[in-house]
């Protein structure tokens, strides 16, 4: 041990002695160090730490799917109740419909991310208020007075952390409501939300204003094959009374945690993490190039203290030390810059309404031991092999002239062009990855989506259904804004419509020509948005044949739709006659599905998100399809 700690001081002197070259070594591994640190934590917040609620590994979520491309339903409160009364004995049934709330009060509204609960969602998570009470059975009865519970974020931003706040009334979407707790610091479910209000779960069939996505605590005795059985007996029931609306779908249970990482989102971050280990695997082979270059420049010395009796034990253990003292060195340097990229990480999160406010990407101890053994690692790879040529080295071929081609020498050339070999293949392979990424987000950036994007604002309106209960009290209130937006001088054109081009927010339906039976199997469908009269000046949408939407097409009148050149390629039968003027049914399967006529063709226009399966598009006018509106996930 002594004789370590003798190499080790020996070690740290000669890398004193050379600053320049010690700093650039450091650099290099501690970039590399870096990248392993920081992907290391990312998968400790997202797949490795626990969630952060009560025995998490009995919390499932549950969701029905539709073929293979993964698209959710939701389910409604008449759902939601029977899939409770299906899993009793398995699971106790808890859901959340997120949304965007107005919070009134203080004479201040605001407009905050919020969620409508079941009463036992926040005890399924095994999370208590830190301050007043949890909901209770009660609170989700019908005819229950509003109650919510407002996050520690609201709490202290808006009411400067009062106690006095429970109890206190407000009114949220025109609906009176009080206070009733405060949520721990940092919590936040399912996402981002501030503010959650109890729903009124209809024991009666009615509208349904929400749709909740599940989610469930395994009971301890239960296993998840009885849970997956108690669940497709409710979809069994649910799709013998609506084959209609489940016919397409399939039922599935998962995990919680899946709700982090998907399986497709787990491959994609253990990709990144090979990614990042051949970026350490570049750093370590450049480390040992420079160690092999330094060491050519110490040939004499290293033979001097072999000649004076030191060891190939000695040498090797010399060498390795000043390996792992640099690597240590880098390991300093990855653990700021990883903590710098988490903060960054950090705040991204924090400003996409979709990420999960809870999650923490700290470098905690099981970060550091795992960073601290690809540390060692590092210092074994970029050392050993210097000290193995060091300790094959005779003290008379480092005596000889430094111009004389030795055999020593020649087995460092020999290394030395397979670390610069090694280097090259891993960057290219490294650069190929990363370029055919670039190119995939470039290639979606430059998407054409059909619409003039410059000098174009968007905005979302949601409005209480309390005070405008019906589309047509909505419709009316937008009309008066678009009309205000239209007097403004800086204005040239103002739309309203229920979708925004180039997102996935927009409809689906399924789309058949009028008098064709729908078969068995998938349907196809249509990208579809209901929109006003000036969408088409606002977007610098190219309308091709027939009509825009105008006066004519009142709320009362026969439906009419215009379609997009994809949409009438497919169904213009492709013998040169126009799709004008035929009629096509929405959702043919549902007897009370929509009919109607096309009056016009527009340019190409995507309905959907960047990336996405390309599909036709249809507008119909916002005066005869309006309808109450609500945010859901």
């Amino acid at each position: 041990m002594s004789m370590f700690l003798h190499e080790l001081r020996q070690a740290l002197r000669g890398i004193v002695a050379r600053p320049g070259f010690s700093a650039l070594v450091v650099g290099v591994l501690g970039a590399g160090l870096g990248c392993v640190i920081f992907m290391l934590a990312l998968l400790d917040g997202f797949e490795i730490r626990p969630l952060p609620f009560a025995h998490p590994e009995e919390l499932y979520e549950t969701y029905l799917a539709k073929g293979d491309l993964g698209e959710f339903s939701l389910v409604s409160d008449q759902d939601l109740l029977q899939i409770r009364a299906h899993l009793a004995n398995v699971a106790e049934v808890a859901g959340a419909a997120r949304g965007m709330v107005n919070l009134n009060d203080l004479d201040r509204p605001e407009y905050y991310s919020g969620a409508h609960v079941s009463a036992n969602l926040f005890g399924v998570l095994g999370v208590k208020p830190i301050l007043g009470r949890d909901f209770l059975a009660a609170d989700e009865r019908p005819g229950a007075p509003a109650v919510a519970l407002i996050s520690y974020t609201l709490w202290q931003d808006r009411y400067g952390g009062d106690p006095g706040v429970i109890g206190r009334r407000v009114r949220i979407d025109a609906n009176p409501a009080t206070v009733i707790g405060v949520m721990p610091r940092d919590f936040s479910f399912p996402r981002q939300e501030r503010l959650w209000v109890a729903s009124t779960l209809a024991t009666a069939a009615k509208a349904d204003q929400y749709r909740y996505w599940t989610v469930l605590r395994r009971q301890a005795q239960a296993s998840q094959a009885q849970l997956e059985s108690a669940f497709q007996s409710w979809f069994d029931d649910a799709a013998k009374a609506q084959p209609d609306r489940f016919g397409d779908y399939h039922p599935s249970v998962q995990p919680l945690a899946y709700m982090l990482l998907t399986r497709a989102t787990r491959s994609l971050f253990r990709i990144k993490l090979a990614a990042v280990v051949m970026v350490l695997l570049i750093a370590c082979a450049n480390a040992a190039n420079l160690m092999f270059t330094r060491l050519l420049g110490r040939s004499q010395e290293l033979a001097i203290r072999a000649a004076l009796g030191a060891g190939r034990r000695r040498l090797v253990m010399h060498l390795f030390a000043q390996s792992m003292i640099l690597s240590l060195c880098g390991f300093g340097v990855a653990l700021v810059l990883a903590q710098l990229g988490l903060r960054w990480q950090a705040m991204t999160e924090l400003e996409d309404e979709w990420s999960f406010r809870w999650l923490h990407f700290d470098i905690d101890a099981t970060v550091v031991a795992l960073a601290l053994g690809a540390a060692l690692f590092t210092a074994f790879v970029s050392g050993v092999l210097p000290a193995l040529y060091a300790a094959r080295a005779t003290p008379a071929d480092g005596l000889r002239d430094a111009g004389a081609r030795t055999a020593g020498s020649q087995i460092f050339a020999r290394v030395s062009r397979v670390l610069v070999v090694g280097e090259i293949a891993l960057s290219c392979a490294l650069v190929l990855c990363v370029g055919t990424l670039i190119l995939g987000i470039r290639a979606n950036e430059r998407t054409d989506i059909g619409i003039d994007t410059a000098h174009l604002l968007t905005a979302i309106v949601r409005l209480p259904t309390r005070a405008y209960p019906t589309g047509a009290e909505q419709l009316r209130l937008y009309e008066r804004v678009r009309e205000r937006l239209l007097d403004e001088t800086d204005v040239e054109a103002a739309s309203l419509g229920m979708a925004l081009p180039g997102t996935d927010y927009n409809e689906e339906h399924d789309v058949l020509p009028d008098g064709q039976a729908p078969a068995p199997g998938e349907l196809p469908q249509t990208t579809y948005a209901a929109v006003d009269d000036g969408f088409l000046a606002a977007f610098g949408v190219t309308l091709q044949e027939g009509r825009f939407f105008d006066a004519r097409d009142r709320a009362d009148g026969a439906r009419v739709a215009v379609v997009d050149r994809n949409f009438a390629e497919r169904y213009g039968g492709g013998d040169g006659h126009s799709v004008i003027g035929r009629q096509f049914r929405l959702d043919p399967r549902d007897p009370a599905g929509a009919k109607v006529s096309v009056i016009g063709v527009m340019a190409p226009l995507a309905l959907y998100g960047p990336g996405e399966v390309p599909q036709p598009s249809m507008l119909v006018p916002l005066r005869q399809a309006p309808f109450p509106t609500h945010y859901n996930p």
